[in-house]
């Protein structure tokens, strides 16, 4: 039984150590495969990505030559005209400062020869009606005297005559006037009655027919020329943006040049019906309101309170306040979606500034009343402001054109007016602030 243990034993171990053999070999070649085809991969791609990068660099090298040659022609070019207009104007500008001196300095010598002459004729002239005048004034002062002396003593005798006279038809004159002025105040008085109301009626009226067809009007005149604005600013951008690319180097150089000098130019120039409009809504409805206060009375001139700013702010909360815009019901007031400048960061800012082109329509997030409107070339600029249904109020600030009057009602996406850059503002963009139940809450987070 041992031997064949034995023998068993040494025949299982012949068998794994042939097998322990072809499996190490085949392990080894695999291995030796595997490093092969490794190592080729990695110097074939080595090569490819090395060539690769040799011939990006060589491409992006002859680019950059080419636009820096490109740019530098066309910067000496530039500076050439600059410099050959500069030197003309000079010339120019010096040869008409001395014909403008020259011509000053003859016609101030010819002058001052003028005025001399006629002031010495002149001086003359009037020594001689001085002596006239004082000579013709102490005779006449004396033929005065003589007649006014006359005079007082027969007006004086006269008096005395007629002084009862006067005195009886004067009392009763008055007795009689009295009566007749009480009797024709009674009865103007009871006209009045009558017709306030119709008169008051008829005004306020007319002045809501003449006020609606103002704002229509202007709200024409206003969109067509927003809509010219808009499209001669896109052609220009197209027109000038090949010039563009060219001016890379200098570039700052002209946007501080701009900035400085054009931009305010140019501010204000675009928004010349808004200010129109606003001018003549002002005279419009001050002088109606006027009109209708001291000639039907009851109706008092209202004239709107600027928000002070810092001071009686509804508390702020922390964000995202309110509802959240799937529940709170309010939509984008713009069809502009890009965040132009400060988003809601209380308490140093507490709306959201929305850019939007200049003279596009703005509309109410939510349907309500119009409780105030506001005309300002400083803070907001021209401004709405609206108490919505639900708790919601909302300001709409930096408005080239107001199209809707305090106390209207209005509903939801109503156009409230145009988008303009009126009061503290840098370019077109709409400032909104909403507050729900007396607090600020986010706009960009409640609206959809």
């Amino acid at each position: 039984m041992l031997s064949w243990l034995t023998q068993r034993w040494a025949k299982l171990t012949e068998i794994l150590d042939s097998w322990y053999s072809k499996i190490k070999y085949l392990v080894v070649y695999i291995y030796s495969n595997i490093i092969y085809i490794t190592s080729t991969l990695y110097s074939k791609t080595k090569f490819i990505i090395s060539d690769s990068y040799s011939k990006v660099v060589n491409v992006a090298i002859y680019w950059y030559n080419r636009v820096k040659k490109l740019s530098n022609d066309w910067y000496n070019k530039i500076s050439r005209l600059v410099n050959d207009w500069y030197g003309h104007i000079q010339n120019v500008s010096w040869d008409w400062w001395g014909r403008i001196k020259s011509l000053a300095l003859d016609g101030w010598d010819n002058l001052r020869k003028v005025y001399i002459d006629w002031f010495a004729y002149i001086k003359n002239v009037a020594v001689d009606w001085r002596d006239r005048i004082r000579s013709m004034v102490v005779e006449g002062w004396a033929n005065l005297r003589k007649v006014y002396v006359d005079w007082f003593a027969n007006i004086k005798n006269v008096a005395v005559d007629w002084h009862p006279r006067i005195k009886s038809l004067a009392v009763d004159g008055w007795a009689n006037l009295r009566k007749v002025y009480i009797d024709w105040f009674d009865g103007i008085r009871n006209v009045a009655v009558d017709w306030h109301p119709r008169i008051k009626k008829t005004a306020v009226d007319w002045y809501n027919r003449t006020r609606k067809l103002v704002i229509d009007y202007f709200t024409g005149i206003v969109k067509t020329a927003a809509d010219w604005i808009v499209n001669t600013e896109k052609i220009v951008v197209d027109w000038f943006k090949p010039l563009s690319d060219y001016a890379v180097p200098w570039r700052p150089a002209l946007d501080a040049y701009v900035n400085r000098y054009l931009e305010p130019a140019m501010n204000f120039f675009t928004d010349p019906a808004g200010v129109i409009f606003g001018v003549i809504e002002a005279y419009v409805y001050g002088w109606g309101e006027w009109f209708l206060a001291v000639l039907l009375g009851g109706i008092g001139i209202e004239t709107p309170e600027r928000p002070n700013i810092g001071a009686g702010i509804a508390p702020w909360i922390d964000f995202p306040p309110g509802p959240g815009a799937g529940a709170s019901g309010l939509i984008w007031p713009s069809n502009a979606r890009r965040i132009s400048g400060y988003r809601f960061t209380p308490p140093s800012h507490n709306g959201l500034d929305i850019g939007t082109p200049l003279g596009s329509p703005i509309w109410s997030i939510r349907a309500g009343t119009v409780t105030g409107i506001f005309h300002s070339n400083t803070g907001y600029g021209n401004r709405v402001e609206i108490a919505h249904t639900g708790g919601y109020w909302s300001r709409y600030a930096h408005l080239s054109q107001i199209s809707v009057w305090k106390g209207q009602s209005i509903g939801q996406g109503q156009t409230l007016g145009l988008a303009g850059s009126t009061g503290n503002s840098s370019g077109p963009h709409l400032h909104i602030e909403i507050r729900y139940n007396g607090q600020y809450i986010n706009p960009e987070t409640n609206m959809r």
